[in-house]
């Protein structure tokens, strides 16, 4: 659920804002959340990525590689997919590692009832 929210806000906000407004929106996704922080980055990565990824494969096959091509030589790559896939991976680490900030920022904010009860166990 959160990767959807995080993938249709990001996709609706992008054209108008610039690229670490998917951050933010992440970050609150991950702020907002009720999962484990495995989870949160999983779903910020993965919401990002497919977004990303969708996108420079769509400019990459509408201008028939010409752009990916020449942007793929100045970093050296073998081919131009590659450029395409690290788009999606970096944008994916980015989001990913927000969605992550956002949870433990919730969880070092307002700590959950389960582990106070259990220190209270203890005592």
């Amino acid at each position: 659920m959160r990767a959807l929210f995080i993938l249709i806000i990001c996709a609706i906000g992008q054209p108008f804002f610039p690229w670490p407004f998917m951050a933010a929106v992440a970050f609150l996704a991950g702020f907002w959340g009720e999962n484990s922080a495995k989870q949160a980055f999983s779903d910020g990565f993965l919401a990002i990525f497919l977004l990303w990824l969708t996108y420079s494969s769509y400019l990459h096959f509408s201008s028939s590689g010409l752009l990916t091509a020449r942007v793929s030589v100045l970093f050296h790559l073998p081919h131009p997919l590659f450029l395409v896939f690290s788009t999606g991976f970096l944008g994916g680490l980015v989001a990913g590692f927000a969605t992550l900030s956002g949870q433990q920022t919730k969880s070092l904010l307002w700590p959950s009832q389960k582990k106070t009860e259990e220190e209270e166990e203890k005592s």
